[in-house]
């Protein structure tokens, strides 16, 4: 391939590049300063011949480039979401009961007028078996909904119980009564850094409290048969300590102990 100069000069440049998608970790396309069936003056272009949008350069220099996705054809549009609104199940529970009944009220009306024979205009009395009838939709039921949902936000906000507890959301506060399993981090805030071991859960065993012993001694057999950094760890099979044996030049000692609680 010609040199930076070389490049600056040429007229006929070209670029052939996969069309748009949202891989944004794949990119394959090639350079040529010929024609398309040039293969000759052809050089392959990969993920690491690409720029992200806002790249700075930290390194003094230059860099000839083109600009290949613009708009919505960007890898970053097309893997970003339109933000929706959170509904809760009640909500949707109400809008398909509600879509029953509506469908259920046209079909009466239509049913009505279909007994009484379409006789004059039947389509006036089309409409009127509809107005009629419209009290089968609940639309004061989802007024009364959205508010109870506030006063059961403000409820949440002066219980005494979750002090501090401030609904940002008014409008899934019902989803509490719904929930069956609770799935967190074990972050400090929530465990106060107390933790205590049950289980634990690997690829091929599972040890729980009466398993420590096999674990124990599973894990001194691999530790003295390896030669990686837990190869310095003993484990004292009366008391249960595990001691840090570090290699100070000529002699061995102690450097730490760690009581298993």
């Amino acid at each position: 391939m010609p040199n930076i100069v070389e490049v600056r000069q040429k007229d006929s440049l070209s670029l052939y590049a996969n069309p748009p998608n949202d891989q944004i970790y794949d990119f394959k396309g090639y350079f040529t300063n010929g024609t398309e069936d040039d293969e000759d003056n052809r050089e392959a272009l990969s993920l690491e011949n690409t720029l992200w949008a806002n790249t700075v350069l930290a390194s003094s220099g230059h860099v000839i480039a083109i600009v290949v996705y613009t708009g919505k054809e960007t890898r970053s549009e097309m893997n970003s979401n339109q933000s929706t609104t959170k509904v809760g199940k009640i909500d949707l529970e109400i809008n398909r009961l509600s879509k029953f009944l509506c469908f259920f009220m046209v079909a009466m009306s239509f049913g009505i007028v279909a007994l009484d024979g379409f006789v004059g205009q039947w389509y006036i009395s089309f409409f009127r078996f509809i107005l009629l009838l419209s009290a089968i939709i609940p639309i004061s039921l989802r007024v009364n909904l959205d508010l109870a949902k506030v006063f059961y936000s403000y409820c949440i906000y002066k219980d005494e119980d979750m002090a501090n507890t401030i609904p940002r959301n008014s409008t899934i506060p019902e989803e509490l009564g719904r929930i069956q399993f609770l799935l967190t981090d074990k972050t400090g805030t929530l465990t106060q850094n107390d933790m205590i071991f049950k289980k634990m859960a690997m690829e091929w065993a599972q040890f729980d409290l009466d398993s420590l012993n096999e674990m124990e001694s599973m894990l001194q057999e691999n530790c003295a048969n390896g030669i990686g950094p837990m190869n310095d760890l003993q484990i004292d099979p009366e008391t249960g300590e595990v001691e840090f044996i570090a290699d100070n030049r000529d002699n061995l000692k102690k450097s730490r102990k760690v009581r298993r609680e």
